[in-house]
């Protein structure tokens, strides 16, 4: 195996790619284990705690401040689908 410092753009790219694929299905895979155990809130609780994660990870966004960013997203979502729902 190389050693990360010596890996060209391409290759850690490609590696980035990789990764990012293997994240997603493991994400897939949990959240599917929860919908067909619970309601769908707690999938959408983990979609969003999964958001959180990736904007503090990718974003250098401050933990906190991804959490409270998105659950106010989350909120506004919802918000406007009870809106929608009730016209």
């Amino acid at each position: 195996m190389k050693n990360f410092n010596s890996l060209t753009e391409k290759e850690i790219l490609a590696l980035a790619i990789s990764l990012e694929e293997e994240d997603e299905r493991a994400y897939a895979d949990f959240a599917e284990g929860l919908h067909q155990d619970h309601p769908a809130f707690l999938v959408v609780l983990v979609e969003l705690s999964v958001i959180s994660w990736i904007r503090h990870r990718y974003m250098d966004t401050p933990p906190l401040s991804a959490a409270l960013q998105v659950g106010l997203g989350g909120v506004l979502v919802f918000l406007g689908e009870i809106l929608i729902g009730s016209s």
